[in-house]
């Protein structure tokens, strides 16, 4: 009978350091941005997970109220197309299918 889990690489340490930083992530706050900076440098991290952390930090900046309203703009603009580059291709066409 094969296993139905599959081992997987990951760069967070434990299933309670990743909770927690999803926990920081929908709070907004900057620690779970820096800890997926974190984990960032171990390796990879999963799309979903990257930008979240960077709109999270970019709702951040716009909350401290230090950009321009064409700054955020082009922040939230570049993340939303970097989330899409990462997407694998089939990921992306299969809604058209």
């Amino acid at each position: 009978m094969r296993n139905r889990f599959t081992a997987r690489i990951v760069p967070w340490a434990t299933f309670s350091e990743w909770e927690q930083v999803r926990g920081w992530l929908f709070g907004q706050r900057i620690e779970g941005v820096r800890r997926v900076k974190a984990w960032a440098s171990r390796g990879k991290v999963p799309a979903a997970v990257d930008a979240t952390a960077l709109f999270v930090e970019i709702a951040i900046r716009d909350a401290a109220g230090v950009v321009s309203e064409h700054e955020l703009r082009l922040m939230y603009s570049m993340a939303f197309v970097r989330f899409l580059a990462k997407l694998p291709f089939n990921a992306r066409s299969s809604a058209y299918k």
